[in-house]
């Protein structure tokens, strides 16, 4: 495993050597690691967040979509699929515009 230096505040320090007093780590390096996992895990959440936020805005806008009569009525799997080819080779054809 890399090792790296890394200087701490005199109140981080206090804060590791507590919990490694109180039998809850064995080491400083495992105290930092702990805190970069929970870093990692805060991190993951905000983007997690950020995509379903996204993903409720898309779906507020389909709902808006739907009010205006803005919708199309598919009956059944061929007809689903159709639609999607259509969706997806119109979307193709706006990416390659845009090169």
């Amino acid at each position: 495993m890399p090792k790296r230096q890394v200087e701490l505040t005199v109140e981080q320090a206090r804060f590791v050597s507590k919990e490694i007093d109180a039998g809850h780590f064995p080491s400083d390096s495992d105290v930092v690691g702990a805190g970069l996992r929970l870093l990692k895990k805060q991190r993951q959440r905000g983007q997690q967040a950020k995509q379903e936020n996204k993903l409720r805005d898309m779906i507020l806008e389909a709902v808006k979509q739907i009010d205006r009569g803005e919708s199309v009525s598919l009956k059944n799997e061929t007809e689903v699929k159709a639609h999607f080819s259509k969706l997806f080779a119109r979307a193709a054809a706006k990416a390659q515009m845009k090169k």
